[in-house]
């Protein structure tokens, strides 16, 4: 390694000599002490040796416990949110697999999404920054880390690490600082490192220990971007003697969160700031005089050389999940049952728009939902994707891109204003709409287009067709004329979707335009028969996504609007931005849908349901309804083939009418039910001949209602 040559700062040069008479007086104490001790005991028995000799070994022992926490024991590395939801995080010290790592975020357990272990080319460089105390009661660990540090560094560049080390010391202050001729704070010099170490040890740095203020400045030190960043504090006091302290901690544990620091602390002094600190930064806090010391040196040569990335999702998102809050992750291997734990900032802003377009509960308790999920140009993952109801998150869902369904039908109605303050936006729709379905079909889907025109009245009315050229003829005969008196018939102009032709399988969108607020029943005019609820229940009804480009001060669309899929964009925005932009934005959200199915955790209770869809921080929700439930009756319970040989299988099925709102609990009396699903179930037989009877139990929130069916076991003459 070649040598390089550092610079103390000589701002602690000026502070030795402007010491304060106390702290003079401290260090004429101590050179007295030292005196007095040399002189009574010019020599050292061949106790006193071994016992130094042990005592050294000891803190040797200490020390090397750091590097085995780097190393030999499980430790995280580092933890990358940018690509949140996704997490990103390197591992080191053990070997693992993907089926012995498990993550657990606030106790419940991630998502795993990657797991491989690292090759030695792969691995990290590494730097790291002694943290040392050089107080008067230092100096013989301070020794004990210069001695080891050569051997220790051979041997971490053997298993492919790229290191640097950073040397900072303190005491009362910080007062030794290094830097290099090309400007840096690090240094690959071994031998500069054991260097620096001396120059640390021997200045006397005083008491009452300015530690978190020591490690505050060396985390601003020039860390490589993409190496491990590595802290290393020793001390023997608690940090608490120095108030300077208080105010550095703060901005310690921000620098830690920002820059992914791993912190590891050899301390003396209990102090619980300590192991706060290598707790968020998931390195470790050590007490002096831990008897395994000599255990983990010996894990150090085998253990260290193993890394691992991995990739999991947090297992919870909007609307439980809150931007900045604070998640502790503790990440454990299944084959050694060793811990570590380190604490994340979840991020405030997420780019990404996520938007419920469609809820269908027709084929309840099968829920199907399309949602718009946009992350512009960042990478989508559909395991970051989750779904609760009531407050419920659903564990099994099924997720489907919908450009992935060939010819996936889309019925979409232009609700537009056509009155005289629209006239650009009727001009931006005609030049636009042939761009606007091209980025539908594009994508795969098999779109129709239909147009309403309003004003103070319903104007006209064009049904659904996927002759787009006819469409944008239509458009350039409409004239923007009449509104003068602000609110328009758009409630009405919404309910003429009725009167359309839509396909019985295709997605309906209703894209509403309009500069005005509506008119509605009882606003003491008679332009309107409709009021804003009835609409709303329309929309929902009918399934309907209400994308609105509309005023948003208009507290009648703002009603309307709740609960109801879709999306609001502000009409002034939409000028600013050129509405060409708008329109194209909009395709381009209708494309990139997803179509997710579960089934409801609660199949009987009727009443409205809140779904909520998450995306990370970002999510939407909407409401469903299920009626109240009516009597019902078993029409029937089947088992096929009624007669079987011993240990088959029979499948039961039980019919009901009406067949919703009910649950299924099957029981057998012997043999096992071994698949199930409502109203069906597979019945396992046992090896015995004989007759068995099973039953089934069907509850609707009001009514239990019970039914048996006979099946018979025997060897083949029984069948003839």
């Amino acid at each position: 390694m070649g040598h390089e040559q550092s610079h103390r700062y000589k701002l602690y040069s000026i502070k030795l000599i402007d010491e304060d008479e106390k702290h003079k007086e401290f260090r004429r104490e101590l050179n007295l002490s030292n005196s007095i001790k040399h002189k009574t005991f010019p020599l050292m028995t061949d106790n006193a040796e071994r016992s130094e000799s042990m005592r050294r070994a000891t803190l040797l022992l200490a020390f090397l416990l750091i590097f085995t926490a780097l190393f030999a024991q499980l430790n995280i590395l580092s933890v990358d949110t940018s690509t949140f939801p996704l997490i990103n995080m390197k591992i080191s010290g053990e070997e693992a697999t993907a089926s012995s790592i498990q993550v657990y975020d606030n106790g419940e357990l991630a998502k795993l999404k990657s797991f491989s272990m690292d090759s030695l080319e792969d691995r990290k460089p590494l730097d790291i920054v002694f943290v040392i105390d050089n107080s008067g009661t230092m100096g013989v660990k301070i020794a004990s880390v210069k001695e080891k540090v050569a051997s220790i560094a051979a041997e971490m560049e053997k298993n492919g690490y790229d290191l640097r080390f950073a040397v900072l010391g303190f005491g009362t202050t910080i007062n030794h600082e290094f830097i290099n001729s090309k400007g840096s704070h690090f240094t690959t010099s071994v031998e500069e490192l054991q260097k620096r170490l001396s120059e640390v040890l021997s200045y006397v740095g005083g008491a009452d220990e300015c530690q978190i203020r020591a490690l505050y400045t060396a985390a601003g030190y020039d860390f490589r971007k993409n190496a491990g960043k590595v802290l290393i504090l020793i001390t023997d006091e608690d940090s608490y003697q120095n108030a300077t302290n208080d105010s550095f901690y703060s901005g310690l544990m921000e620098k830690i969160s920002k820059k992914r620091l791993n912190v590891f602390i050899l301390h003396q002094d209990p102090d619980d700031r300590y192991y706060e600190i290598a707790k968020q930064s998931g390195g470790k806090a050590f007490k002096f005089g831990k008897d395994d010391f000599e255990k983990a040196f010996d894990e150090l040569f085998i253990m260290r050389k193993f890394t691992s990335s991995m990739s999991f999702f947090l297992p919870c998102s909007y609307p439980t999940l809150k931007a900045g809050e604070l998640h502790e992750l503790r990440v454990k291997n299944l084959f050694t049952a060793s811990e570590a734990t380190t604490t994340i900032k979840v991020p405030e802003k997420s780019k990404t728009s996520l938007k419920i377009f469609e809820i269908d509960h027709s084929r309840f308790p099968e829920i199907h939902l399309k949602i718009s999920l946009n992350t512009y140009d960042q990478t989508l993952y559909e395991d970051g994707i989750m779904v609760y109801e009531s407050e419920k998150k659903i564990n099994d869902i099924s997720i489907m891109a919908l450009s992935r369904k060939i010819n996936a039908p889309v019925d979409i109605v232009f609700v537009l204003d056509t009155t005289a303050s629209m006239i650009n936006e009727i001009r931006a729709m005609v030049n636009n709409l042939i761009t606007f379905t091209e980025i539908l079909e594009s994508s795969g889907l098999d779109a129709r287009i239909g147009l309403i025109t309003f004003g103070d009245e319903l104007r006209s009315r064009y049904d659904l067709t996927d002759n787009f050229i006819k469409i944008k003829k239509v458009l350039e005969a409409q004239y923007a004329t009449g509104g003068g008196d602000v609110p328009e018939a758009s409630l009405d102009a919404i309910m003429g979707i009725s009167d359309l032709t839509f396909r019985k399988n295709a997605q309906k969108i209703a894209i509403v335009i309009t500069d005005a607020a509506p008119h509605y029943k009882g606003d003491s005019t008679d332009f309107s028969k409709y009021s804003v609820d009835e609409v709303r229940e329309f929309l929902l009804k009918n399934r309907i996504t209400f994308i609105l480009v509309g005023p948003e001060k208009a507290m009648e669309f703002q009603n309307l609007r709740k609960d109801v899929p879709g999306r609001f964009i502000e009409i002034s925005y939409a000028r600013v931005r050129d509405f060409g932009t708008i329109l194209s934005s909009i395709a381009k959200e209708i494309t990139s849908q997803y179509e997710i199915i579960y089934k409801s955790p609660d199949p009987i209770t009727p009443g409205e349901r809140r779904v909520h869809v998450g995306y990370g921080i970002v999510g939407d929700s909407t409401v469903y309804s299920i009626l109240p439930p009516i009597d019902f009756e078993i029409n029937s319970l089947v088992a096929r083939p009624f007669i079987v040989e011993p240990g088959e299988t029979v499948e039961l099925r039980c019919t009901t009418y009406p067949d919703n709102l009910l649950e299924f609990d099957w029981q057998v009396e012997a043999g096992n039910i071994v698949e199930k699903w409502d109203n069906k179930a597979i019945w396992q037989l046992p090896e015995k001949e004989g007759s068995y009877i099973a039953t089934v139990t069907v509850k609707s929130v009001k009514f239990i209602k019970k039914a048996e069916v006979v099946v018979m076991v025997c060897k083949n003459p029984c069948r003839h």
